[in-house]
């Protein structure tokens, strides 16, 4: 079964996972830094996915691994309901990727269980992932961008990070589109690459 998952069965599935790991693995405490999706439906926009994506740890422990597939067997979940394609996205990235501050400094922490934490990304890193992800033609990744209603100065910003990424002409070309598309002057906050 694939079926979307609004905060509250996000929180009900990590927390089983917690309960598995607690039991299975005791003394053994997981971090998970939630973007996407799950992160926008955590933070109270109403959104469901169909996945929990993981930007840390690049991998997800054995341990961890083991109990989300236990977790989706026994709830009729997707396999890959919990999964690292942010971080595996990263691993592939034109340039090394450096995450701003903001990052980390900003995410909520969500105490899950006794053996799981979850860290949901805050609003610019939102921001800057969905721009990085977003293209002229991505519904998702546009309408989680315009749910965000960015302003001027968290555009700048989101638009730096992707920049530094992947400064390449079809890379500003998106950027550009999209931008024009969130109803912003997209000369305003791109930089041409020299």
């Amino acid at each position: 079964m694939n079926e979307r998952m609004a905060a509250e069965a996000i929180l009900d599935h990590l927390g089983a996972l917690a309960e598995w790991l607690r039991v299975r693995a005791p003394g053994e405490r997981h971090d998970l830094y939630v973007v996407g999706g799950a992160a926008l439906a955590l933070s109270g926009f109403s959104r469901a996915t169909y996945d929990v994506d993981v930007l840390r740890p690049a991998t997800l422990p054995p341990n961890v691994r083991e109990g989300a597939r236990v977790v989706a067997r026994s709830r009729n979940l997707a396999s890959a309901w919990l999964e690292t394609g942010p971080a595996e996205i990263f691993r592939r990235a034109v340039r090394p990727v450096r995450f701003p501050n903001y990052f980390f400094e900003t995410s909520r922490v969500i105490e899950v269980g006794s053996s799981l934490t979850v860290e949901v990304a805050g609003r610019q890193a939102l921001l800057s992932l969905k721009l990085y992800a977003a293209g002229p033609s991505t519904g998702k990744h546009l309408d989680d961008l315009r749910a965000l209603a960015p302003n001027d100065n968290e555009i700048r910003e989101a638009v730096r990070f992707v920049q530094e990424i992947d400064g390449s002409e079809s890379r500003l070309r998106d950027l550009e589109a999209v931008i024009a598309v969130l109803g912003f002057d997209p000369h305003k906050f791109t930089e041409r690459a020299r």
